[in-house]
């Protein structure tokens, strides 16, 4: 009878090339390999391996590819399978927030946790809205509020746009620009940058912006940390660009309103990994965040 360890076992050995180093690797018998491979075998009447006894190596054929494509897929079923038994017994949530929408919204949806007695059942992961996707497709958090430019859609994930902003060209109090009403990036072709690095959408959308016009922005310094960046932009060091919702009149910088047609919006979506249960904490916790962002200033 096949089992589930055989499939284990034959795809380790695809990947290794060797009944030594797969019969090592799993601490057991070089037969106890071998039997596998015949049970899978004679399970499908297929030959999954062939063997190069000359070389002392193997080649998996085309049916045992696409046994090993379906075993990787029961893997991460399997993966995917012990996130929410875990989830089920400790009953904590890993949430994502990006430090700009933590910025500005941080203080509701604690606020509002901690109404709903939901705090002690939630850790936060602060992280880039691009590296909190990924976290999100592994596993490692179960819910986040992402920024991007346009809706998120991923086959592992559920995902619903809350809220909507626009960019603003913000510069220091004492730039010529800071008397402007509204500004184009047609007239910033010339103009120094300071940009938020990569892992921010505030990036892809600076560059957008000048690709309208058929140029790329002079940035002279990336930086991941919101608060220095504002603080950088208020000294005059560079212009940059920033959602309209996380500017404060406490930074010290002025907001300009883009008037060029098609750019880009800050999307804020809550996006959840796909369960196969339905989990009340979890979907209580989802609630909050749409309400927070919901909630008038």
């Amino acid at each position: 009878m096949l089992k589930l360890q055989d499939l284990m076992y034959f795809k380790k050995l695809a990947d290794l090339k060797s009944f030594t180093k797969t019969s090592n690797f799993f601490n057991v018998s070089q037969p106890t390999i071998s039997y596998a491979i015949k049970r899978i075998e004679e399970e499908f009447n297929i030959e999954i391996i062939v063997r190069d006894h000359k070389n002392h190596s193997i080649d998996i054929t085309e049916k045992g590819q696409v046994i090993i494509n379906h075993t990787e897929i029961i893997e991460n079923e399997l993966r995917e399978m012990t996130f929410d038994i875990n989830r089920l017994k400790t009953q904590n949530i890993k949430c994502g927030i990006p430090p700009i929408i933590g910025d500005i919204y941080f203080d509701k949806i604690s606020i509002n946790l901690f109404k709903n007695n939901l705090m002690d059942s939630v850790s936060i992961i602060n992280k880039g809205s691009k590296d909190l996707i990924n976290e999100l497709n592994t596993g490692n958090i179960d819910i986040g509020l992402i920024g991007s430019l346009k809706p998120i859609k991923e086959d592992k994930l559920i995902s619903k746009v809350i809220k909507i902003d626009n960019y603003r060209v913000i510069v220091s109090e004492n730039h010529p620009f800071s008397q402007f009403n509204k500004i184009s990036f047609k007239q910033l072709k010339n103009a120094r940058f300071v940009s938020l690095n990569d892992h921010f959408t505030h990036s892809l959308a600076l560059s957008q912006l000048c690709k309208n016009y058929h140029y790329s922005p002079s940035v002279i310094y990336k930086i991941g940390d919101l608060n220095l960046y504002k603080k950088m932009i208020s000294e005059g060091i560079g212009i940059g660009i920033l959602t309209e919702s996380a500017i404060k009149g406490s930074d010290h910088i002025v907001s300009i309103p883009i008037c060029d047609q098609n750019q880009p919006l800050f999307l804020i979506s809550k996006v959840y990994r796909k369960t196969s249960f339905d989990l009340e904490l979890y979907n209580k916790i989802i609630e909050v965040f749409e309400y927070s962002l919901s909630e008038k200033s």
